[in-house]
């Protein structure tokens, strides 16, 4: 199966969109990369990977950083 250029292209920005949101959450609560890690449950370089936009978030790492962040899941798209 061949990957659509636009579709891939749109799913890179949006991931790159959502991390700049979650660091920014991050910061504002003024956690560390190791915090925002141990209160989700997963290793600091995901988060680093997420926030850059490098890594897929799962529905459950989501849910998760917005319990963290202390911010309801749709925020986390604005």
């Amino acid at each position: 199966m061949r990957e659509r250029p636009a579709l891939v292209a749109a799913a890179r920005r949006e991931r790159r969109r959502l991390g700049k949101r979650l660091r920014a959450l991050r910061t504002e609560r003024e956690l560390t990369q190791a915090d925002a890690a141990e209160a989700v449950g997963v290793h600091p370089v995901h988060i680093s990977r997420l926030e850059s936009g490098e890594a897929n978030a799962t529905i459950s790492t989501l849910v998760a950083l917005a319990i963290a962040y202390r911010v309801a899941l749709r925020d986390l798209f604005e």
